[in-house]
């Protein structure tokens, strides 16, 4: 089922998002992997505050890296900013800004190790801290 908006919540007309997340939900994430997407939404002369309210999220997400998102919530916002944008590559261009730091305590315990190999098999040890809906997992192949 689909909610649709109208221009009376400020919405373009013809922006459909999903409706609100039920009362259990099934994992989030934090906000700062996609911290740059109020920055990118600008670019394209999109005002943030106008698709988070499209989308049924507070305001205030992104008032702090640490804030958390419900995945039915993060789907909502992305599909509201594609249709915003009219670009269906968005969240590309969100990630190219994405670095290691914005994975939080994950990404700190990753920096600490001495190789590489350590490094992400760390990181993926550490993801749920992160993100606690999805698994990240390192395949060793050969001597690397």
């Amino acid at each position: 089922m689909k909610a649709r908006l109208g221009s009376a919540e400020g919405a373009p007309a013809g922006i459909t998002v999903l409706p609100a997340a039920a009362e259990h939900t099934i994992g989030s994430a934090r906000v700062s992997a996609v911290w740059h997407l109020p920055e990118v939404l600008r670019e394209f002369r999109v005002d943030p505050g106008e698709v988070l309210e499209a989308a049924g999220i507070r305001r205030d997400l992104f008032d702090d890296r640490e804030n958390r998102i419900d995945y039915p919530d993060f789907g909502r916002l992305l599909l509201a900013c594609e249709q915003f944008t009219r670009c269906d590559h968005i969240v590309f261009l969100v990630s190219q800004r994405a670095r290691l730091a914005d994975f939080g305590l994950a990404a700190q315990i990753a920096l600490c190790s001495e190789t590489a190999g350590e490094a992400l098999h760390k990181f993926a040890h550490h993801f749920s801290l992160h993100n606690n809906a999805a698994i990240l997992s390192v395949v060793s192949s050969g001597d690397y």
